[in-house]
């Protein structure tokens, strides 16, 4: 314990010199004898110093040690895949008796919080009734409160099942401690299933488009199932033959209409299903009156330029043409939609393509022709940095992008693949450019976008950065067995650049597909007659099913013309949107379809994830246990060490506040008090 005082020592002294000279005046003339004479001047010596002491309200500083026992995180799910099981009732009762046991053992070592998670993180209910189950997300944001704590890790209670939020990731994370405690059955029963629903997004009316369905049957011998499809004109009907336990069929279906087309799809359920839920799924296509024109042409043949090329084959509303630079010119490209240019030096006409046609336009560089060749291809170019060295890079997503949305799990995964060859500079902006994805160079994170887009006045333009990408496809299809994830980003990258910006003054951007109970993002971003962005616009949402409304809000302007809404707690079903920007006396509006399908994976595969589950603990230096060796699992965790910490505490209080000088002033006086009276001075 210390004493502080924001008085200057020379206060102090003054109050001893005045309670001195005080003290000498009150005793002068007394007449005390030995030891008196000297006692009580000594006593009213001491009141008068404490009295002026105190007055001056010295503050005490005082130092503890406190002890900060491990603090162990329960995160339980509550969804409803947790009890699926014929003892369902019989196992909930089992289970929440035991965990209330195990917390019980647990908190003898460890300060316990309990929370449970859906689609969102609560306070255990033990109901087990959430319709949705998002692991990653509870996981990030339980995470958050363990920093700064003497954290022993997290506890997750879980099945594996999820269906909403990010991917389920088994790298090693910032949690360190996780321990996983697998529920639910992971035996697998006789199930069939439509595995896969794949077909172009936009087809071309008047011609006919294949939707291919993938039918899968697990644990049990069956030859032949019949499936069909039923759409506004279309009600079809196969019996296919499974080989190996899997079967594919294609239906061909068409309109002669433009605009938005739904269907569904259907496997019959056979005896001894447990689950049926997974035998219907739903898929949609978009029907447009003209073909759109991409013309690609390049300086050399590469592999690169099949990566770019085949994902605009899976469209049949694509017309794709190759040129080689040498053959190409100009008139042949008038009435194309979209120029591709890969590692070409720009000659004139390229140059007059980018700097006075309207058609979008996406060049890829390469170490060979750089981005210093387009410098002098359109002015507008030279307002971004302009790479000055070569490099193998990883991929990073820019959290901020808007123009449009991008599978952040593929991209994590892509930092895995084979570098991409491009070029860095080391400015602190990407200039023009809105990068969708930036360059990392080892360790190092760099501002130089690999992916990235521009809007320059009416035309649309994309800048691929590097050689390389044909490894990332082929790569992509090893992780995931399709070549979708590569293919679907470089088909959005092409949807943005097919929009017609000039034609389009109000663009509304949401998920292709949605499903139950998700939120949904709706971005708008309003033009002027002009192209510019409108900002402080009156921008509403309003979303209606069977004519009534189930959503109606003003969104929020989040950056310069950019507007957003995330709806949540749509049902399955179809809906209809409406989106108005007003400004001034000016309206703009869209009005379009939105499909929401009933695919819960919750009750499509109710089979426990153990396996990816195992992953995620020995990725994050936790346990795994399972319900059937849940007792070992708790004791394995109870032998772990987990040190305490000792913090220092330091307290400051005024002394003042204290009781103890007011009773030793009280002393001091009571005592020079009863000698006085004991002289026979009182």
């Amino acid at each position: 314990m210390t004493f502080e005082s924001t008085y200057a020592p020379l206060f102090i002294a003054m109050i001893i010199g005045v309670a001195a000279l005080v003290t000498f005046f009150a005793y002068r003339k007394s007449a005390f004898d030995k030891p008196y004479k000297y006692v009580l001047p000594g006593l009213r010596f001491l009141t008068l110093v404490f009295i002026g002491i105190l007055l001056l309200n010295p503050i005490i500083k005082e130092t503890a040690i406190e002890e900060e026992r491990p603090l162990l995180i329960w995160l339980q799910d509550e969804s409803e895949s947790v009890m699926q099981h014929v003892d369902s009732a019989e196992y909930q009762a089992n289970y929440s008796t035991w965990k209330k046991q195990a917390i019980e053992q647990l908190e003898e070592k460890y300060d316990i919080v309990s929370l449970a998670f859906g689609e969102t993180v609560h306070s255990p209910t033990e109901k087990y009734a959430d319709q949705s189950s998002a692991i990653q997300d509870a996981l990030s944001q339980v995470a958050q409160q363990t920093l700064g704590r003497n954290s022993a890790g997290i506890i997750l209670a879980t099945d594996g099942i999820l269906n909403s939020g990010t991917r389920l990731s088994t790298r090693q994370s910032a949690i360190q401690g996780l321990h996983v405690l697998a529920l639910g059955d992971s035996t697998q029963y006789f199930d069939v299933a439509i595995s896969q629903v794949l077909n172009n997004r936009i087809a071309y009316t008047g011609n006919t488009t294949p939707i291919r369905v993938a039918v899968e049957a697990k644990g049990g011998t069956a030859r032949n199932v019949s499936v069909s499809l039923k759409g506004t004109n279309e009600n079809f009907t196969q019996v296919v033959s499974l080989n190996g336990g899997k079967a594919q069929i294609t239906f061909e279906v068409g309109s002669d209409s433009a605009g938005t087309q739904r269907y569904e799809v259907e496997v019959g359920a056979l005896g001894g299903e447990r689950n049926v839920s997974n035998n219907r799924a739903s898929t949609f296509i978009e029907f447009v009156e003209k073909k759109r024109t991409i013309h690609m042409v390049y300086q050399a043949p590469h592999p690169d330029i099949s990566a770019f090329r085949l994902p605009l084959l899976d469209d049949e509303a694509n017309d794709v043409r190759l040129f080689a630079l040498s053959d190409w010119s100009i008139e042949d490209s008038k009435e194309a939609d979209l120029l591709v240019f890969h590692s070409v030096n720009p000659t004139n006409d390229v140059e007059e393509v980018m700097q006075e046609a309207s058609q979008s336009v996406l060049f890829i560089t390469t170490p060979e022709e750089p981005y210093s060749n387009w410098d002098l291809a359109a002015r507008y170019l030279r307002q971004a940095p302009s790479p000055d060295r070569t490099a193998d890079v990883t991929p990073r997503i820019n959290p901020s992008l808007s123009a449009f949305q991008v599978d952040e799990d593929w991209i994590e995964r892509a930092v895995d693949f084979p570098p991409i060859n491009g070029e860095v500079h080391s400015e602190q902006n990407s200039g023009i450019w809105e990068a969708v994805m930036l360059a990392n160079v080892g360790s190092v994170k760099t501002n130089t976008p690999i992916v990235s887009v521009y809007t320059n006045d009416n035309q649309r333009v994309a800048w691929v950065n590097g050689e390389g990408w044909w490894r990332w496809r082929s790569y992509s299809y090893s992780q995931y067995s399709s070549h979708q994830m590569f293919d679907g980003f470089v088909q959005s990258l092409y949807r943005w650049l097919l929009t017609n910006s000039v034609g389009d003054r109000l663009e509304v951007d949401f998920p292709e597909r949605v499903n139950q109970n998700e939120s949904i993002l709706f971005t708008v971003r309003p033009k002027d007659a002009a192209m510019n962005p409108l900002e402080d616009a009156r921008v509403n949402l309003q979303i209606t099913k069977e004519g009534q409304v189930v959503f109606d809000q003003r969104l929020t302007e989040n950056r310069p013309g950019r507007y957003i809404s995330n709806v949540q707690g749509l049902n399955a079903g179809d809906y209809r949107y409406k989106v108005s920007s007003q400004y001034g006396d000016e309206v703009l509006s869209e009005t379009g379809e939105l499909f929401v399908e009933n695919l819960q994976l919750e009750r499509i595969d109710t089979r426990a994830r153990f396996g990816q589950l195992q992953g995620l603990a020995n990725a994050n230096g936790g346990l795994f246990g399972t319900y059937s060796t849940r007792d070992e699992w708790l004791n394995e965790l109870m032998n772990q060490e987990a040190p305490t910490v000792l913090h220092e505490v330091v307290s400051t209080d005024s002394l003042l506040k204290k009781w103890w000088p007011y009773l030793l002033i009280a002393l001091l006086l009571t005592a020079e008090w009863a000698l006085r009276k004991r002289e026979g001075q009182v």
